[in-house]
């Protein structure tokens, strides 16, 4: 049975344009509207067209072309947009690479696309893997790329030019590229624009992965009709109340998302800010009625439809709207939808021949989205991509999908499951041939079986099943770190079962059927700890509801069960419900098992919480005490902690407000008594090593300078990218503002000149007037702590401490060891009063580190600030006598 859009054989298209054509014509029609937010970062179409321009320039006079594949491995950002458009525009196709990928399969992906040329940051590119492709950091090798022209350059491009190949799961145990060319983007857009109508939409959420064409829908439609694309960072997206926080002060009109990661937004505080205003687009996996009905109550004015289509269609084939009123009509989960217009559907059987209404069948896909094919995999591509039977035009090809659907008499598809074992987990599609290849490959594994099974919440959840190849099986947590360095985190199996054999059929195939379910499996006496009081026994209960394996006991793992962190954004929703005591969800990088965190239960219920954390115990050295930022917490310094190695112990100063039981500080000359004291309760003489990150820097400087008055040696004081409270010189303030006057243009110079007045007149001060009301307004949330009152409060006393700070210039006793963020600003002369801490220093040891302001404590530059770290406490231990005593 054929298929076809009830809404129109062709949606009105573009069909001679190429994707970037149709950026550059939004460019023209609105220079000064937004393009593009990250955080509190933005460009203009103007501004993001300029960049772009500049580094297509670059990248063509080193051989970008047509059909010649750029690498793209960058975090979501500003800079991975111009990327990709400097890529185009230079006539060239992109490949999308996560950083967080291992370095295998980054490897893989790198030569089995011939990628010519990489384009990443300095500190990312350290960390990847040796490469033939020519790599262009896109901060160190700035000043270049702003040498070259600023103009639109002509199109080399034709449509039938490829414009990116993206890697999905391969069958045959590696990952394999699809490759989309720019005909059949720009037709999807077309029809995904008629289909959804998106003309009202004027902003766009995006929060999936660019590793994925998950997110295309709304990266491409913003870009190509003049929207303002919201980009957010994995931080946000993974947390409900930071995603909320957000959107609720910039609320957009069009959002694409994976049913589970919406499912978990919703646990958040205020639900209702998630929803966009007026479009909400499902896809990635199998949309349940429960869910329609949640969005439903929340926002009944926003549009919901369920998209759906593989990759090798370009994004997406079939949607629909869906309307809760037609539950009673349908099965198991809400309809595909319609083809979209340019696009067709085959419900075949084994035979190729169309299967009747309300049979299931294979759904094969057509139209103008048909992908160009797998990339240098002309066997499978011919597999795959098969000539289309129902025309009689020659050259065009209908694809394979490997879905079970059936169509329902008003035309829609219904989705009933896979033909072959290839699932989708989280929005990413998941071939479990690959994870089962990766299995084998260990040492000790003769057979191994991976199944997927859902949850009681919908979710699926990866099980491997494995056989030994000797008399003993390693354990859990060794399989799942040796997968890890070959698959991505979301292809690693939530449990592990060992077994004697794999049972079979009687013609000798495993009997995925007869295969245990986790919860038969239980673990030996000898790992198994029964909760022993009401709160362990609170917490188990919720582990169970939303692990497959079971019992749980209290020592186990909640990242080793298979946890991540859509299941903590439940997690502390169901604690936060049935215990009534809110933990934030980095409370996990402390107490990961059920036993610590009963005690961060216990603690929170019953007892002040002191500033004084430990971070990391162990070692005979003297321990290093790290100073919060403007976020009031310490959970940032843990990466620190585990790269100075286990024989470095690190405690972390917190604000004191963020226990609700008292009340914040709000001058620093408190704060710096206060830690004095809480440093001397485990450390009463010296030497002293201090750490403050950006602002902490500051209360550091402080507290070493009072500890020196004291009498008390301070062997180290190391800043991390910290300003500098005193005054610049007047050299370097007209150097400042004729840099910021040439980089930024007369009217933003003018604005942000406007707005310094005002802080001023208002209660700022001479040092970063306006750093005070933007700390308070970018750190509310910062590394996905979940707001609440008491980090509210504590907030407001940094804010207020710091705008009440009056630097008096002093000249500190000893070493300031600073390290100066390279990324994220451009280094001139007028911008380096950073350095101005030279001159308040009896000496000073400036490292220069790779990552920006915001990124220096993240991975992997933290691995860099932390070697060099080392060596600082090396050189600072010399002199004194070995061994510390407690």
């Amino acid at each position: 049975m054929i298929v076809k859009s009830l809404m129109s054989e062709t949606a009105a298209t573009d069909k001679d344009k190429c994707f970037h054509e149709l950026f550059e014509e939004q460019v023209k029609r609105a220079p000064a509207a937004a393009a593009v937010v990250y955080e509190d970062k933005g460009l203009t179409y103007a501004e993001l067209n300029l960049r772009s321009n500049q580094l297509a320039h670059y990248l063509k006079k080193r051989g970008v072309g047509p059909e010649v594949l750029v690498g793209i491995c960058l975090e979501r950002s500003l800079e991975m947009i111009v990327a990709l458009l400097g890529t185009l525009k230079a006539g060239g196709a992109y490949v999308p690479i996560d950083p967080a990928y291992p370095g295998e399969r980054i490897s893989f992906m790198l030569n089995d696309a011939k990628v010519s040329i990489l384009l990443t940051l300095r500190g990312l590119g350290q960390s990847l893997p040796q490469t033939n492709a020519q790599v262009v950091c896109l901060d160190s090798d700035l000043k270049a790329i702003e040498g070259e022209s600023a103009e639109n350059l002509p199109n080399v491009t034709a449509p039938e030019n490829l414009v990116y190949v993206v890697y999905t799961s391969g069958s045959t145990g590696g990952p394999k590229a699809v490759a989309i060319e720019h005909r059949q983007l720009v037709s999807y857009l077309n029809a995904v624009s008629e289909r959804l109508t998106l003309e009202p939409c004027v902003s766009y959420a995006w929060v999936s992965t660019f590793a994925a064409d998950l997110g295309n829908t709304v990266l491409f439609s913003s870009l190509s009709k003049g929207g303002c694309l919201h980009i957010l960072s994995t931080g946000r997206t993974s947390d409900a109340n930071a995603f909320s926080e957000y959107a609720a002060g910039n609320p957009v009109d069009c959002l694409k998302i994976v049913p589970s990661h919406m499912a978990a937004l919703l646990s958040a505080s205020r639900p209702t800010s998630v929803l966009p205003k007026k479009r909400l687009v499902l896809g990635g996996e199998a949309l349940s009625w429960s869910l329609i009905e949640q969005l439903r109550e929340l926002a009944p004015t926003c549009q919901v439809f369920n998209h759906y289509g593989p990759t090798e269609t370009t994004v997406g084939a079939t949607t629909g709207q869906v309307d809760l009123f037609e539950r009673d009509r349908f099965a198991k989960t809400v309809p595909l939808g319609r083809p979209l217009p340019n696009s067709d559907a085959h419900v075949l059987d084994a035979k190729l021949q169309p299967a009747p209404v309300l049979v299931m069948g294979e759904l094969y896909i057509g139209g103008e989205g048909v992908a160009r094919g797998y990339l240098n995999r002309p066997e499978l591509t011919a597999e795959r991509f098969i000539p289309n039977p129902f025309t009689t035009q020659p050259g065009l090809r209908i694809y394979k999908t490997g879905d079970r659907v059936r169509r329902l008499p008003d035309g829609n598809l219904e989705f009933s499951g896979r033909v072959d074992h290839q699932v989708k987990v989280r929005g990413y599609r998941v071939e479990l041939g690959d994870i089962e290849t990766a299995l084998a490959s260990h040492p000790m594994i003769r057979e191994s079986v991976v199944v997927a099974r859902e949850d009681g919440k919908g979710s699926k959840k990866l099980i491997a099943y494995v056989v030994g190849g000797g008399q003993s099986v390693p354990s859990n947590p060794e399989l799942r770190d040796y997968l890890k360095e070959k698959l991505p985190e979301y292809m690693v199996p939530t449990a592990f079962v060992s077994l004697g054999s794999l049972p079979l059929t009687a013609n000798g195939k495993v009997d995925r059927r007869a295969l245990p379910s986790p919860e038969e499996s239980k673990p030996s006496e000898e790992n198994y700890l029964a909760p022993r009081d009401s709160i362990e026994h609170q917490l188990v209960n919720i582990w169970e509801s939303l692990f497959t394996v079971r019992p749980v006991g209290i020592k186990d793992n909640f990242f080793e069960l298979g946890g991540d962190s859509l299941l903590g954004i439940r997690l502390f929703a169901q604690i936060e419900n049935e215990c009534g005591i809110h933990v934030p969800l980095a409370t996990l990088l402390q107490a990961s098992t059920v036993e610590q965190l009963a005690g961060i239960l216990r603690a929170k219920d019953s007892a002040f919480q002191p500033s004084l954390v430990l971070i990391q115990s162990g070692g005979n050295h003297a321990p290093i005490f790290c100073v919060h930022a403007c976020g009031g917490h310490v959970l940032f310094y843990r990466p620190l902690a585990r790269h100075l190695g286990g024989d470095q112990p690190v405690y972390g100063l917190q604000a004191q407000g963020l226990d609700p039981q008292r009340s914040p500080h709000t001058r620093i000359e408190e704060m710096v008594n206060h830690y004095i004291s809480e440093i001397r309760s485990v450390q009463p003489e010296g030497p002293y090593y201090l750490v403050g990150d950006t602002w902490g820097g500051l209360v550091a400087f402080e507290i070493a300078e009072r500890l020196q008055l004291g009498g008390h040696e301070v062997a180290l004081l190391s800043m991390l990218d910290t300003l500098c409270p005193f005054p610049p010189s007047l050299s370097q303030k007209v150097r400042r503002n004729i840099g910021h006057l040439i980089d930024w243009g007369p009217k933003t110079y003018f604005l942000s000149k406007v707005k310094s007045v005002k802080y001023r007149i208002f209660g700022g001060t001479s040092f970063e007037v306006a750093a005070a009301p933007k700390a308070h307004e970018d750190l509310v949330i910062e590394d996905g702590l979940i707001v609440d009152k008491a980090l509210r409060r504590t907030l407001d006393g940094i804010v207020e401490a710091h705008v009440a700070y009056v630097p008096v210039k002093k000249v500190y006793r000893g070493k300031i060891t600073y390290f100066l963020a390279e990324g994220g600003r451009k280094v001139k002369p007028y911008d380096d009063e950073r350095l101005n801490w030279k001159n308040v220093a009896g000496e000073f040891d400036l490292h220069v580190v790779p990552g920006s302001h915001n990124t220096l404590r993240e991975e992997p530059y933290v691995a860099v600030v932390a070697q060099q770290l080392a060596e600082c406490l090396q050189v600072a231990r010399s002199a004194r006598p070995r061994g510390w005593r407690r």
